[in-house]
C-alpha cells in the first residue's frame, strides 16, 4: 500500500512539472495564462491569516534574510486590519484604503522642504497657481488627509489647502497641495498644517496677502443706443456686438482704481461690459476727455469749485478734474417684446460697492418684416405697386403708418413690409409659404381655395378674402374654415354702398390709430357683391349688410384670422379715376392715410377698413405667436 502511494504522488509531481499548471477542482486544462488555477462553486482561496504583530516579525524575517526580491508580492491576511497586505519593497503594505498613514512627527523634514507657490491677493480666488509643496517621511503606508489652514490677527482668512490621496509605500514623499477659496483680509498669514493625527507649525510658512486695489469711484453721465433698432425673434447672443449699449462714465483724476463690471438688463437682452482682471480706470490712455465740473456740471472756472464734491449722491471725488471713459456693453439673449423699452447701466463705485445708474437708456424693438401676399389682378391687389393702381399699397408701405418712423406715431412697431403680388393666371399655393397676410382680390384661380384653408387653419395667418364670382367656392371655403353652413348670393349693381354696423370695443371697428368706422360706409366696384342669405353664424363679428337681402357681406370669424369681405373690387383704387361706381379706395395725397372716396354717395371708406384690418392681422399675429 505505501509502495502504491508514493507512485501516485510521483505521478503527479512528474506531470506538474511537465506542464508546470495547475487546475484544482477540475480536470480541465487551465488557462494557457495561469500557473495555478482553482475552479469550483464551494469556497475560494484561503491565504495564511496574521495579526500585525505576526506580520511585523514576518517582515522583519524577510528583511533580515536579505531574500527581498524572491518575497516581493507575498500576500498574507492582516486580521487586526481586516485586510489583505502585500510585501512590497521592504514593508508589508495594506491593500485596503481605509488604513490610515502614518508619519513621522518630527516636522524637520516638512518644514525644510516647503515651498508656497503662486501670488495672493485680498478678494481675489485662488487658482492652480496658488499650491505649496512639501515632504513627509511616511512610516506606514495608507491613505491620508492633508489639512492647510491659515490664520492672521483677525481670524480665518477665508482660504486653505487640502487634499485626499492614498501612500502605497513607506519612505520618502513630495506631496503637492492645491489651495482654494478667497482670502479675505490682507496681511502675513500663519500656515497650520495637519497630515492625519500629526499637527505641524513651520516659521517659513508664512504667506503674504497683498491688498486690493480700490475700485475706482466714478458715474455714469449718459447712455445710449448704438447701432441698428434691435428685432424681436432675433437671438442676440449670436450677435452680441452688432447692437449695443455705449456709456460715458467720469471718473475723478484722484480717485481712479480697478474698473469694474458694468450691466443692463433691458426686455429680455443682457448687456455687459466684463474689464480684463487688473484694468483701471485712470488716465492718460484711454481717456475720452478731461472736463472740469462743479456739482456735476462742466465748468471753464475749475478753482471756483469746491475740491470736496459729492457727484449725484455718489461716495466724494474729492477733485474738480475727471476724466471720461467711453464703454460699450454687448448684448446677449431675446427680446420679449416690442415697442419701446427703458432701462439704466448699473456697476459698483469705490472701496464700499455703492451701486450706481446710469440716466435711463431707451431702446427701440421692432417686431421683424411682415410678408404680405396680395393675389388678383393688378388692379384689385394691394400688393401691386403697378402705376395709377397703387393706393393701397401705398398706404401700407409708408413709413409711419405702420413702418416705425422717427417721431410719428409708430404704431405697432413693424421693421418693414414685404410684398409679393400673384395674377389671376398662378397658383396661391406657389407663393403662400412664407406669408404672413394674404389679400384675396378678383380674380382667382381656381385652385386656390384648399390653399388658404390650410393657411388659416394650419400656420395661423390672416387671411381677407375679398370674394366675388363662384359662390359654391366661397361656400365651401367658409365651411372649411370655420365649419360653418351658409347660403349666399350675389346681388346688387356697380357702386352698391353698404352702412358699417357699429360693433362696440371691435379691434377693427375702433380703431386708435386710423379712426373708428362708426356712421361710415364703403362701397362696391363694378359688379354686385356677394352675401349670406341663410342664418348669420354667432361666431362671426358682422361689420355689414346687403342693403338688398339684409344678409351679412362684411364679417370677420371670432376665432381664426380671417375676414371675409363681399366684392372681389374693395381695394380698387385707380388714380385719376373719375367713375361714380368704381375704384372706392382712396387715400390723403400728402399723409397716406385713409381718406373717403367722395365720388360715391354718400362717400365710402373703404380704406380705413382695409387699414383697420392690417392694424388687427398684425395683433392676431403676435398674439398666435408668428411675429413676437
Amino acid at each position: 500500500m505505501q509502495k502504491k502511494f508514493s507512485l501516485i504522488i510521483l505521478f503527479f509531481t512528474c506531470w506538474s512539472v511537465a506542464t508546470a499548471q495547475v487546475n484544482i477542482g477540475s480536470n480541465d486544462v487551465p488557462e494557457g495564462f495561469s500557473v495555478l488555477q482553482l475552479t469550483g462553486t464551494g469556497g475560494g482561496l484561503r491565504v495564511n491569516q496574521l495579526d500585525s504583530a505576526a506580520i511585523t516579525a514576518l517582515e522583519n524575517s524577510i528583511n533580515a534574510s536579505g531574500k527581498l526580491a524572491a518575497a516581493q508580492g507575498l500576500l498574507v491576511y492582516n486580521t487586526t486590519e481586516g485586510c489583505y497586505n502585500m510585501f512590497r519593497n521592504k514593508t508589508f503594505q495594506s491593500l485596503c484604503a481605509t488604513s490610515q498613514a502614518a508619519f513621522s512627527t518630527d516636522s524637520t523634514l516638512i518644514c525644510g522642504s516647503l515651498q508656497i507657490f503662486g501670488e495672493y491677493m485680498e478678494g481675489q480666488s485662488l487658482n492652480n497657481s496658488n499650491y505649496l509643496t512639501l515632504d513627509v517621511l511616511c512610516t506606514k503606508a495608507g491613505s491620508y488627509t492633508f489639512a492647510g489652514t491659515v490664520r492672521n490677527e483677525d481670524g480665518a482668512n477665508g482660504y486653505a489647502f487640502s487634499k485626499s490621496d492614498v501612500l502605497l509605500e513607506a519612505g520618502r514623499h513630495t506631496l503637492t497641495i492645491y489651495g482654494s477659496g478667497t482670502p479675505v483680509y490682507p496681511g502675513f498669514d500663519s500656515l497650520f498644517i495637519s497630515i492625519n493625527q500629526n499637527q505641524y507649525r513651520c516659521s517659513s510658512g508664512m504667506i503674504s496677502v497683498d491688498a486690493a486695489p480700490e475700485r475706482a469711484i466714478f458715474r455714469i453721465v449718459s447712455a445710449k443706443q448704438v447701432g441698428h433698432h434691435f428685432t424681436t425673434n432675433v437671438n442676440y447672443s449670436e450677435r452680441p456686438d452688432t447692437n449695443t449699449v455705449e456709456v460715458t462714465i467720469r471718473v475723478p483724476l484722484n480717485q481712479g482704481g480697478l474698473q469694474t463690471e458694468l450691466t443692463a438688463h433691458i426686455n429680455g437682452l443682457d448687456f455687459k461690459y466684463t474689464p480684463e482682471e487688473g484694468s483701471f480706470w485712470e488716465g492718460p490712455e484711454g481717456y475720452l476727455n478731461t472736463v472740469y465740473y462743479c456739482n456735476g456740471t462742466p465748468t471753464d472756472a475749475p478753482d471756483d469749485c469746491d475740491p470736496n464734491l459729492l457727484s449725484s449722491g455718489q461716495e466724494e471725488v474729492g477733485d474738480t478734474t475727471a476724466r471720461e471713459y467711453r464703454i460699450v456693453l454687448n448684448c446677449t439673449g431675446n427680446p420679449v417684446t416690442y415697442g419701446w423699452h427703458a432701462g439704466s447701466v448699473k456697476g459698483l463705485s469705490g472701496k464700499i460697492g455703492r451701486m450706481v445708474y446710469s440716466p435711463p437708456v431707451n431702446l427701440l424693438f421692432l417686431s421683424r418684416t411682415i410678408r404680405i401676399l396680395g393675389v388678383g389682378d393688378d388692379l384689385y391687389n394691394i400688393a401691386d405697386s403697378t402705376t395709377n393702381h397703387n393706393l393701397a399699397w401705398t398706404m401700407l408701405r409708408e413709413p409711419g403708418n405702420y413702418i416705425y418712423k422717427d417721431s410719428l406715431n409708430p404704431g405697432q412697431y413693424i421693421e418693414n413690409f414685404k410684398f409679393t403680388k400673384n395674377y389671376n393666371n398662378q397658383p396661391a399655393e406657389t407663393f403662400i409659404n412664407n406669408a404672413d397676410i394674404i389679400y384675396f382680390g378678383y380674380p382667382r384661380h381656381s385652385g386656390d381655395y384648399a390653399t388658404l384653408v390650410n393657411f388659416v387653419k394650419n400656420k395661423h395667418g390672416v387671411l381677407l378674402f375679398a370674394g366675388e364670382g363662384s359662390l359654391t367656392s366661397d361656400i365651401n371655403m367658409i365651411k372649411a374654415i370655420t365649419g360653418e353652413t351658409v347660403t349666399m348670393s350675389n346681388t346688387g349693381g356697380a357702386g352698391m354702398v353698404s352702412s358699417f354696423i357699429d360693433v362696440p370695443n371691435d379691434p377693427i371697428f375702433n380703431n386708435s390709430r386710423f379712426g373708428s368706422l362708426e356712421g361710415k360706409h364703403w362701397g362696391g366696384d363694378g359688379g354686385g357683391n356677394n352675401s349670406i342669405t341663410s342664418t348669420t353664424p354667432s361666431r362671426f363679428v358682422v361689420y355689414s349688410r346687403h342693403s338688398g337681402t339684409g344678409g351679412a357681406n362684411c364679417f370677420r370669424d371670432n376665432q381664426l384670422g380671417f375676414i371675409y369681405i363681399g366684392d372681389g373690387g374693395f381695394a380698387s383704387g385707380m388714380i385719376g379715376s373719375n367713375y361714380s361706381n368704381s375704384d372706392p379706395f382712396n387715400i390723403d395725397g400728402t399723409t397716406k392715410l385713409p381718406a373717403p372716396q367722395t365720388r360715391y354717395s354718400p362717400p365710402v371708406w373703404n380704406s380705413l377698413f382695409i387699414a383697420n384690418s392690417v392694424w388687427w392681422a398684425i395683433d392676431f399675429l403676435r398674439k398666435n405667436g408668428k411675429i413676437d
